[in-house]
């Protein structure tokens, strides 16, 4: 006879992120998501979009670290000297 014992499994649970970031032209942007899984499983992160060419990726266990430079051709168009743009990056978990 085999004794099977079934673990309930969660989901990850994003601890921190950030759902919009204010950039300024020529000024470093780094955004970072942290999460944890209530079950120990591994964790993998991956990212949905273009990301700015100059972007680094900073992963580890627990985190995922973005990092570039704000460029203006990121910031886009001038309107009252406030220069906006709307890009979506989906970070997945």
């Amino acid at each position: 006879m085999v004794l099977v014992t079934f673990t309930e499994n969660y989901p990850p649970r994003i601890l921190t992120g950030l759902s919009q970031i204010n950039v300024t032209v020529n000024e470093t942007i780094a955004v970072t998501v942290v999460a944890e899984d209530p079950n120990n499983d591994t964790l993998s992160f991956s990212i949905i979009g273009v990301l700015p060419s100059d972007a680094v990726l900073l992963n580890n266990s627990n985190s995922i670290t973005i990092i570039w430079n704000g460029t203006m051709e990121q910031v886009g168009k001038a309107c009252n000297h406030v220069y906006t743009q709307m890009q979506l990056y989906i970070i997945m978990l």
